[in-house]
């Protein structure tokens, strides 16, 4: 697994509420929820993002797939 690093900010405006954050990973579960139950077949998506991106299936699958799970994995109960 690779390691993230985070940029602090450099001035005070930058900084983002923890709240705004929260509710922005909240929002990528959600969002990561509905494509799953979209009309469009996984497959589907898959070829328009790879083709749309440049990059492989593969790794776009595994975004797919961690989207639905940012907020249990981030966010306290």
């Amino acid at each position: 697994m690779s390691k993230i690093k985070i940029r602090q900010p450099e001035k005070k405006e930058d900084e983002v509420p923890f709240e705004v954050l929260a509710e922005s990973i909240r929002d990528l579960a959600k969002f990561g929820q509905s494509i799953s139950k979209s009309k469009l077949s996984r497959k589907a998506i898959l070829v328009l993002l790879s083709h749309q991106t440049k990059m492989g299936q593969k790794e776009i699958s595994e975004t797919l797939d961690a989207l639905p799970k940012l907020e249990k994995v981030y966010l306290k109960p």
